[in-house]
Order: C-alpha cells, then structure tokens, then sequence
C-alpha cells in the first residue's frame, strides 16, 4: 500500500488579497496563546483572506472522499485550533511572514454535516504563503509523531482490507478516543498517555486503527497501533 501523496493547493490568488494591517511592526510568533486580539499576527493569522484559504482546502478534502458534493449550502469556516511549527515572524514593513510554518485546525459547516479539517501553512521568505492540506481530523500527535506513526497505522489497516494489493489508501479521520491520562502499571506511573482512532479508506473499503501514545522523561514519544476489533 502507498500513503496518499497529499497536493498542495495554489491559494495565491487569496493571498495576494490580504488586506495591509494599520500596523506593519517587526513582530515573532512562537506561541498562540501569546497572541493579542487585534495584533498585527492576530488579524493576519485570523484574517477573511485565512479563512477563504482553509474554505479552499475544505472544498479539496470534500472532493477527495466524496462528501456534499451536491451541497448549495453555504460553507462555514470555524478555526478550533491553531498550532506554530515554526516561529512566524514579520520583519517591519512586510505584508507576509518571512519565516514560520503553522497549521489549522477547524471545523467546515455544510448542509447539516460537520468536518474537521487541517490545513498547514508555509512562509515563504515575505512571498505568498504556501498552503497544503493536512491530514483531517483531530490528532494531538506532532508531524514528526504523526509521520513516524503512518507505517505501523497503515500496516494495522491493511490487515483489515481484503484487497491486500489496493495502492491508494488514505486517512479519512482522526480523533481522540481517550485524552492525556496517567496509568498505573506494576506500581510505575506513566503520565500524559492518550489514545487515538485514526480511520482509513482505500479501493472501496474502510479500515479504523486504535492508537496508543505513550511519552518518555526524555521529551520522546512512543506508540502502537493496533486493528479495532
């Protein structure tokens, strides 16, 4: 099985729209709950022109597995989650980051059905950011833990699929089943460990895989994936 290559999509035309906030000072961004209502990263980060671009990608996830494609709704974009990979960082007088990589989590409103969705967003030296889908769902895995994780996942979800030849599988969804816990084990204590289902799909068959991810003292992370029964 091959993992779904992920495309990005070509949003410069949004971008180019971006409205020059009143207040053009060198700013950096290393955490979101550092960020100030009405800041300059602030009406950047949450701006109309950001929410076109994650309406673009959630039209893009829409297609791919095939939901609302007849949908006459109006679309609504709400941002849950906002997570920086990268500082973001303005330089005085730039209308774009010249620096940063940071992701979106949110959820699209269409014809009575609700998806979460992710979008990562990449500076491109003061240019038009570079907008990529990410995979959907809500996962509090990190990108590295998320890639490191995608082989043992889609060899448990393989092993639920009859066609054991199909080459395009994909994530569908993740969510967490079971948020940050501790647990006790032979008398040791293991703290912050959380359970996830990521879900697949692939040559018209479904797959869910039950995730387990447990972080070490020294700042790492293990996991396991296993079929649901």
């Amino acid at each position: 099985m091959s993992r779904h290559n992920q495309q990005s999509i070509a949003l410069g035309l949004i971008f180019a729209l971006f409205l020059i906030p009143l207040s053009l000072k060198a700013e950096t961004i290393t955490d979101p709950n550092n960020l100030e209502e009405g800041s300059r990263s602030y009406n950047y980060l949450f701006s109309q022109q950001a929410h076109k671009a994650l309406f673009e990608v959630g039209l893009y996830w829409d297609k791919q597995l095939g939901l609302e494609q007849n949908c006459e709704s109006k679309y609504d974009v709400t941002p849950t989650f906002l997570r920086i990979h990268s500082p973001i960082v303005y330089p005085e007088g730039a209308t774009h980051p010249t620096s940063g990589i940071w992701q979106y989590t949110y959820q699209l409103k269409r014809c009575g059905s609700n998806k979460t969705y992710n979008a990562i967003f990449m500076s491109q030296d003061g240019q038009i950011p570079k907008v990529k889908p990410y995979f959907p769902g809500h996962t509090l895995a990190s990108a590295k833990l998320i890639n490191d994780a995608l082989q043992s996942a889609y060899a448990a979800a393989g092993t639920q699929f009859q066609n054991k030849e199909c080459a395009k599988v994909f994530i569908t969804d993740m969510e967490v089943s079971k948020p940050p816990h501790d647990e006790i084990n032979s008398g040791r204590r293991t703290e912050n460990v959380w359970n996830e289902t990521w879900s697949f799909s692939g040559c018209g068959e479904t797959a869910k895989v039950d995730m387990r991810f447990v972080p070490d003292a020294k700042g790492g992370t293990s996991f396991e994936a296993r079929p649901q029964q």
